[in-house]
């Protein structure tokens, strides 16, 4: 039989044992934690303490999202839905309990339905605890209006979002909550970076940082060196965000962080691409450069195969050949000998057309330039190329495609005469 000292002791061991489950996740100790969740949800269930049970089904969400742990997801769910099932019908769900399906609507993306969770849990909220207008703003409470934030911005309301973080920085100024201070701080930075404001965003995150340092909370630490990374690549500072990346890879080094691990590898990916100037996809048909991003050439390979050609040529180095001449191209994308009156106005129209597709301003070309008597690609352009170029079948087959031939000659001339040689 057990006496009212032995539940006592039991709540006061599963008390403790939750203390050190947030401890351990704070400090990046994530097995631990994982560990004292399940042995937190354990000792809830035998006590029949639904509350422990919700929030030790929380953390456990948390860490199997992190994790990107799919299947541990699915079953901690399914879990919070039996629990559900045994409570007293008549009796409306904890608002905790819509807070866990937001979190897992957010890792999975659906975002409209984790606003509708985070809504019902606020409304909950306020049933359960009777909050008025001027309330002390708990961690849950909070935390449930950061959530909200959080989905309004992955839907792109960047001016919902923005609102709600601001509200709830005053909020937890005035309260000293240095928690929720440095999640919506967070996400201000997010939002700044969405915009292009890269100081204010900076700004942002160092005061999310120094928040989260007041709480000695290393997990959320390792987000803002991410963020830091993030918006040194936008700024062009490559060694800056390597650093950060690296930080982030000796302190987060195994699967339980798994998604930090992941947003580091799109990060690396986006430095690479950040690095090249001028991508040439002979395979997609496709052209992307920094000031455009991606262009779609499809079938017009001609274009494709004048700026292989230039690449070639560009690879081999300013001294030796930084461009190529007329005669050049014609021999190399048409595989014929130049002959001036044949071939000039069929190589200022390809020329123009390119220079149409690839350059921010054609009067101002920056990629694509006259040389001599030819054309270069710009002196430092970095240049990769994926694929070679196309076959002398496919050459012949472009070279008479519509629009491509010397026979368009009137049309030829009036490229020349607005944008003068070529």
């Amino acid at each position: 039989m057990q006496t009212p000292q032995t539940s006592d002791s039991r709540r006061d061991r599963l008390a403790e044992t939750i203390r050190f489950a947030r401890l351990m996740q704070e400090k990046c100790e994530l097995r631990e934690s994982k560990d004292a969740w399940l042995r937190a949800y354990d000792q809830s269930k035998a006590l029949g303490d639904l509350a422990a049970s919700l929030e030790s089904l929380q953390g456990l969400l948390r860490l199997s999202g992190e994790a990107l742990d799919h299947k541990s997801i699915s079953r901690w769910e399914m879990e919070l839905d039996l629990l559900l099932d045994r409570r007293p019908h008549d009796q409306p769900p904890p608002a905790v309990v819509w807070l866990c399906k937001g979190s897992v609507a957010l890792r999975t993306g659906n975002y409209p339905l984790a606003q509708r969770y985070f809504r019902k849990a606020l409304k909950g909220m306020q049933r359960e605890r009777q909050w008025k207008r001027g309330a002390p703003l708990d961690f849950d409470l909070g935390r449930a209006w950061y959530s909200l934030a959080f989905a309004f911005f992955e839907r792109g309301k960047l001016k919902r979002a923005q609102s709600v973080a601001m509200a709830l920085v005053r909020r937890a100024k005035m309260e000293q909550n240095p928690k929720i201070l440095g999640y919506c701080y967070q996400l201000l930075g997010r939002i700044s970076e969405k915009r292009r404001e890269l100081e204010s965003a900076l700004r942002f995150h160092q005061e999310a940082h120094s928040a989260f340092l007041v709480q000695h909370d290393w997990y959320s630490h390792l987000t803002v060196l991410l963020a830091y990374a993030r918006v040194a690549r936008q700024q062009n500072q490559r060694v800056q965000a390597e650093w950060y990346l690296e930080l982030l890879e000796k302190a987060a080094p195994g699967p339980e962080f798994g998604s930090i691990r992941r947003e580091v590898e799109n990060e690396r990916a986006l430095l690479e691409e950040d690095s090249i100037d001028l991508l040439i996809d002979s395979h997609e048909g496709l052209v992307r450069t920094r000031d455009a991003g991606k262009i779609s050439v499809g079938k017009q390979y001609v274009l494709l195969n004048i700026l292989q050609a230039l690449a070639d040529a560009h690879e081999e180095g300013e001294a030796n050949s930084p461009g190529l001449s007329k005669a050049e191209i014609i021999e190399k994308v048409w595989h014929e000998r130049y002959r001036p009156e044949a071939h000039d106005n069929k190589l200022y129209y390809n020329i123009n057309r390119l220079r149409k597709l690839i350059e921010p301003d054609v009067r101002k070309p920056k990629y694509l330039l006259n040389w001599r008597e030819g054309y270069r690609l710009a002196p430092g352009l970095r240049v990769q190329k994926i694929g070679n170029s196309l076959s002398r079948q496919d050459r012949s087959m472009s070279s008479s495609a519509p629009g491509l031939t010397t026979g368009h000659r009137n049309t030829s001339q009036r490229e020349q005469q607005r944008w003068g040689n070529g």
